[in-house]
């Protein structure tokens, strides 16, 4: 229930940031999915992470 109540309320924030900002947020929308970074956003993120760095 409570993911549900989530998706519902980001849903409902993301009609109000369409309405502020309009194709800008539109074209943002397209670059970055909602919840869960596509596999190659989140590999290149991993891949230049502090935590793989051998400093």
């Amino acid at each position: 229930m409570i993911v549900f109540a989530y998706y519902m309320l980001a849903r409902k924030e993301e009609r109000q940031v369409l309405a502020e900002f309009g194709e800008t947020y539109r074209a943002y929308q397209q670059r970055v999915p909602m919840f869960i970074p596509r596999r190659e956003q989140w590999r290149a993120f991993v891949g230049s992470s502090s935590l793989n760095s051998d400093d």
